[in-house]
C-alpha cells in the first residue's frame, strides 16, 4: 500500500455490500443506512446523554445518528472551506471528556495545499456550533500521508498525528517538523512544556511527542494503561504501535525490523500479502507443551500473531497457532499439548489481514462476553475487515485474528453507550451495529473506564442484558479511590419493559489543589446479577504545570515533592539571592510526582527552584 488514495483506486467499480459477514459466532449485525453520507473518515459517540453517533465526512460535513439507527437532521456541523484532494479534508475527530460541561468537539482538517489545522467546535443550546482554530500551520503537501488521528489522553492532553506527507518529510527523527510524528498539545492548543523536544524559541517543533511514523492515520487510548496506540499504514508492513513520550517508530529506516532504541510494533501484518518462512532442518522441538521453531531466515513474527505451520515431517506439528514468544530473529514458540518430540522441515505462514490499517478502538464496555473486554478492534481498508486483538494478564498481545469481514473500505470502529460495537467503511453509507447474542443476566456498563476532568461532570451508561422477571434496582457505590469523585444517583430502576434502555450515572470529580490525577472505582450490584465495576480517571487540568506540592526536612535533608510528568528530567537548584543558582540533584521522573533532595546544612535564607532539563 502506497497511500489511501492508491487504495481507493482498488475499489473503483466494486458494488457496495448490503451486509458485512460476521466471522465470529455469537453476534448479530444490523446495518443502518445513513442517507447523504459519503467518504466517512471517523465515527465517535458524544459523551453525554444523547446517544448520538457523530459521523465525520471527508468534505467537512458531520452527520449524527442515534445508537438505535435513527438519523438526525443534518448536517449538524459543516466545516469549510476545506482542501479535499487526495487524502485531505476532514480526517479526524474526538470529543472533549468534559463535553457535558463545555460542549467541545475537536476536528483535524486540511485547509489548503500546505496547511492542516485542529479546530474546536462548541455546541450551542440551539444546536448550532461556533468554531475556532486551536492549532495552525500543521504540515501537508496537499496529497497523501496526512495522518489525522485525534484523541484526548488520560492526561487531559490532545494528541494528534501526521504522516510523512507522501514525500519522506520529517522522517528518521527530524525534530524540526511535525510530519511523521504524533503531537501533543493542551486542550487550548498551546504546547506542553513536558513534551520531549520542547525548547521554546529553539529550532525544535514543540508539539512533538513521538516520532518515526509513516502515516499514523488513527490513534486510540488504551483505557487501562493510558498508552497511545498508533495505527500506522505501511509500505511493506502495516504496524500498530503502543507509544509513549519520546518513542521512535523508526520510519523510514525501519519497518517491522526496528533495532534496539526504537519501539517495535505490537501488531503487524504484511501489506496485501503474507510472510512465508522456511523452517530449518531439525528446527521443530516440542517440550513442556511448547513448540520451538527455528527458521532459516529472520521471521519478523510478533507475539500473538497468527501462524499456519505446514509441511513439517511429523504432521502433528502442523496447524494454526498464535505466537507465544519470539525470543530472537530465528526462533519463535507456540503452545501445543503433546509429548517431547523433534521434527524437521515445513513452512510458517502469517495471516493475510489486509493492506491498509485504518481506525481502531478498545472495547470499553461489558455488553460482550468477558473475554472481549478491552480487546483492540482495528479496521483494514483494503480487506474490508475489522480484526481483533486480545491481551494476556501482562498487557502483551495474546492473539490477533479476523473478526468481521465484508465492509466496503473499512475505516473506523467504536464502542457505543449501549455496549455494542459500531463500525463503518469509507465507501459505504452504512453504519453497522454488532450486538452480542450471548445474553445471560448481566449489568452492561459503558464506558467501563471513564476519562474525565477534575472539576467536571461525565456520564456512565447502564442497562441490563436481558429482561428480568420483575423490577430490578441497581445500586451504585464508590468502593475505592478518591473521595472527591462521586455520583449523583446511587440507584437505577429497570423494569421488564425498560431493561434495555440505557440509563445515565452522572459522575462528578472535585477540583483540588495538587497537580495529580485522581482515580476511583465504583461497584454496581443487584440481586441475581454479578456485580460490575467501572473505573474513573479524573485528570488534573493543571497537570502540565511544573510545581512544588510539598516540602519537609529530616536530619539535615530537605525533601521536595514536585509535580512533574513521567520521563521528564528535573533539576533542583538553590540560590541565596535569586541570582546565583547551585544545582543539587537531577533525576528522571518515573511517575507524575517525584522527590528531590537537598542534603546541605540549613541556611538563613535560601530559594529553591525546579526546572526541566533536556
Amino acid at each position: 500500500m502506497k497511500s489511501l488514495l492508491f487504495c481507493l483506486s482498488l475499489f473503483a467499480g466494486v458494488a457496495i455490500a448490503a451486509d458485512a459477514a460476521v466471522v465470529v459466532s455469537g453476534f448479530l449485525e444490523s446495518p443502518f443506512q445513513v442517507p447523504n453520507t459519503s467518504q466517512t473518515t471517523d465515527i465517535e459517540f458524544a459523551p453525554d446523554t444523547s446517544r448520538r453517533l457523530f459521523i465525520a465526512q471527508k468534505d467537512g460535513t458531520v452527520r449524527a445518528m442515534l445508537q438505535n439507527g435513527t438519523v438526525l437532521p443534518s448536517p449538524n456541523i459543516s466545516l469549510g472551506p476545506l482542501y479535499t484532494d487526495s487524502e485531505c479534508g476532514l480526517i479526524g475527530m474526538c470529543f472533549d471528556p468534559n463535553f457535558l460541561v463545555n460542549h467541545y468537539v475537536y476536528f483535524f482538517v486540511t485547509v489548503s495545499v500546505s496547511e492542516q489545522q485542529i479546530l474546536r467546535c462548541q455546541e450551542m443550546p440551539d444546536g448550532s456550533y461556533t468554531t475556532m482554530v486551536l492549532v495552525r500551520g500543521l504540515p501537508t503537501n496537499g496529497a497523501n500521508h496526512d495522518g489525522g488521528g485525534l484523541v484526548v489522553g488520560l492526561d487531559g492532553k490532545l494528541y494528534f498525528s501526521i504522516g510523512d506527507l507522501g514525500a519522506g518529510v520529517g522522517v528518521n527523527g527530524d525534530a524540526t517538523v511535525m510530519a511523521a510524528k504524533v503531537g501533543r498539545c493542551n486542550l487550548d492548543g498551546t504546547e506542553v512544556v513536558f513534551n520531549p523536544f520542547f525548547d521554546g524559541p529553539g529550532g525544535n517543533n514543540d508539539f512533538i511527542w513521538a516520532r518515526g511514523f509513516r502515516n499514523p492515520f488513527k490513534l486510540a487510548v488504551q483505557p487501562i494503561t493510558g498508552l497511545i496506540w498508533v495505527d500506522d499504514t505501511g509500505d511493506t508492513y502495516e504496524q500498530i504501535f503502543s507509544a509513549d513520550k519520546g518513542d521512535h517508530g523508526g520510519w523510514n529506516n525501519y519497518e517491522n525490523n526496528q533495532p534496539a532504541g526504537f519501539i517495535k510494533p505490537r501488531i503487524k501484518y504484511r501489506t496485501n500479502g503474507t510472510d512465508v518462512r522456511q523452517i530449518a532442518d531439525g528446527g521443530v522441538l516440542r517440550h513442556d507443551n511448547i513448540i520451538e521453531f527455528t527458521t532459516t531466515t529472520a521471521h519478523g513474527f510478533r507475539k500473538g500473531e497468527r501462524i499456519t505451520v505446514a509441511g513439517v515431517l511429523d504432521p502433528s506439528f502442523n496447524g494454526t497457532f498464535f505466537v507465544t514468544s519470539a525470543p530472537d530473529a530465528l526462533n519463535f514458540t507456540v503452545s501445543q499439548v503433546g509429548p517431547h518430540q523433534v521434527s524437521t522441515g515445513g513452512t510458517a505462514t502469517t495471516a493475510a489481514l489486509g493492506g491498509a490499517v485504518t481506525g481502531g478502538c478498545f472495547y470499553n464496555a461489558t455488553g460482550f462476553p468477558d473475554s472481549f473486554r478491552q480487546n483492540y478492534f482495528f479496521c483494514d481498508y483494503n480487506s474490508g475487515r475489522v480484526n481483533r486483538a486480545t491481551f494476556d494478564s501482562t498487557n502483551e498481545v495474546a492473539t490477533v485474528d479476523f473478526f468481521v469481514s465484508g465492509i466496503n473500505s473499512a475505516v473506523d470502529v467504536t464502542t457505543g453507550p449501549n455496549g455494542h460495537l459500531y463500525y463503518t467503511g469509507f465507501g459505504s453509507p452504512i453504519i453497522y451495529r454488532l450486538v452480542s447474542t450471548n445474553n445471560p443476566q448481566r449489568i452492561v456498563v459503558s464506558p467501563q473506564y471513564l476519562n474525565m476532568a477534575e472539576g467536571g461532570i461525565a456520564v456512565v451508561n447502564v442497562r441490563l442484558s436481558s429482561a428480568p422477571a420483575s423490577n430490578v434496582v441497581v445500586d451504585v457505590m464508590r468502593t475505592a479511590g478518591s473521595p472527591g469523585i462521586s455520583t449523583t444517583n446511587l440507584s437505577l430502576l429497570f423494569t421488564p419493559a425498560t431493561f434495555s434502555d440505557t440509563q445515565p450515572i452522572f459522575i462528578q470529580a472535585a477540583a483540588d489543589a495538587d497537580h495529580a490525577h485522581s482515580q476511583a472505582t465504583f461497584t454496581m450490584s443487584c440481586p441475581s446479577y454479578a456485580t460490575r465495576q467501572f473505573f474513573v480517571n479524573a485528570y488534573d487540568p493543571d497537570h502540565a504545570t511544573l510545581g512544588f506540592t510539598g516540602v519537609w526536612r529530616t536530619n539535615n535533608t530537605t525533601r521536595f515533592q514536585v509535580a512533574s510528568e513521567h520521563k521528564t528530567r528535573i533539576a533542583l537548584e538553590a540560590s541565596p539571592d535569586l541570582l546565583n543558582w547551585q544545582a543539587f540533584t537531577t533525576n528522571l521522573s518515573v511517575s507524575n510526582v517525584m522527590i528531590l533532595f537537598d542534603n546541605s546544612p540549613v541556611q538563613a535564607q535560601r530559594f529553591y527552584r525546579a526546572r526541566i532539563t533536556r
